[in-house]
């Protein structure tokens, strides 16, 4: 009708439900380099970003709480292997001591980026100090890499959503252990509101999508 170029924005696709083939096409869209604004949903329970925040509040709230350690090393804050594990799990009971204090001798540089970010902790706000540590190692790219290895992972949005989420969050908070708290505590799913984006395919359930219209409607 307008005559004119066919946007991204212009496109709308409904899905039944949440699930597989949303998170697939919102993955292929993304590989083909195309705008969208990803799931209406975020599942805070199953994103793994949020995941791998929670874990390193507890290990700054509670540093000999191995399980969590053992998390944060291999999450894209550090990124260690399962052979790197291994063997500071090893250490750990050969010097029945705990996997930080074990990281002393197996991964040193680690061990010492540790430390900074506990004395951190006693003196920033949550906020602060996830936002520091957040770009300090890169975590949101690192994340992103993680999740797009050849499989149909969340689009880029999700984790981006996700982390601004529990930055936006922070705010509210001066104690990192009742901020993690709450965090634990919040409702599984967080609605996204389906807005029209400049340039961006709008990516809805058919039950989202009620009372909004779109040139595409897919």
């Amino acid at each position: 009708k307008d005559d004119r170029p066919i946007n991204a924005s212009d496109i709308m696709i409904l899905f039944r439900s949440r699930g597989a083939i949303m998170q697939a096409i919102a993955a292929e869209l993304t590989r083909a380099g195309l705008r969208h604004t990803g799931v209406d949903r975020l599942e805070l329970s199953d994103d793994i970003a949020v995941q791998d925040i929670a874990a390193l509040l507890h290990v700054l709230t509670c540093p000999s709480d191995d399980f969590h350690v053992a998390q944060v090393l291999k999450s894209p804050f550090i990124g260690l292997n399962d052979d790197d594990l291994i063997a500071i799990s090893q250490q750990a009971q050969q010097a029945d001591t705990s996997w930080l204090e074990a990281l002393a001798t197996q991964q040193p540089s680690v061990y010492a980026q540790f430390i900074a970010w506990l004395n951190d902790a006693q003196q920033k706000t949550p906020h602060a100090l996830l936002r520091k540590i957040i770009n300090q190692t890169d975590f949101v790219a690192k994340t992103l890499y993680q999740r797009s290895g050849g499989q149909h992972d969340a689009p880029v949005s999700l984790v981006t959503d996700a982390v601004d989420f529990v930055l936006t969050m922070a705010l509210d908070y001066t104690d990192a252990l009742t901020f993690l708290h709450d965090l634990e505590t919040l409702p599984t799913e967080l609605k996204r509101e389906p807005s029209v984006a400049d340039g961006a395919i709008r990516l809805l359930t058919v039950h989202g999508a009620k009372g909004l219209e779109a040139p595409i409607v897919i």
